[in-house]
């Protein structure tokens, strides 16, 4: 019977620990920079580990083009890549945390 008691808190520790690092991941998430990229080289995107944009570059032949179009669709083009670099490099840090299971909304 006092097994399952000693097996509960060690259980109880580690979730404990895994609440600290969890909280650790998140406060280094604004620090962590992820860069995009458009097709075509235009535009380079800077993205925060939490998802937000801290910088947006477009390159000259971009602006000359002067098509708002193309200019849209090369900054989404970035914009997407960088996010996407961002949950990617988030995924990662993450897998260490939960043992390499997928658990939505981490």
């Amino acid at each position: 019977m006092f097994g399952n008691l000693g097996n509960m808190a060690g259980m109880m520790k580690k979730v404990q620990e895994a609440q600290k690092r969890m909280k650790e991941i998140q406060a280094e998430l604004p620090n962590l920079e992820f860069k995009g990229v458009s097709e075509n080289g235009m535009v380079e995107v800077i993205a925060s580990g939490d998802l937000m944009v801290k910088s947006i570059v477009i390159k000259q032949d971009c602006i000359k083009t002067a098509d708002p179009d193309i200019v849209g669709e090369e900054v989404m083009s970035a914009v997407n890549t960088a996010i996407a670099a961002a949950r990617a490099g988030v995924a990662e840090k993450m897998k260490d945390l939960t043992g390499g299971m997928d658990i939505p909304g981490l």
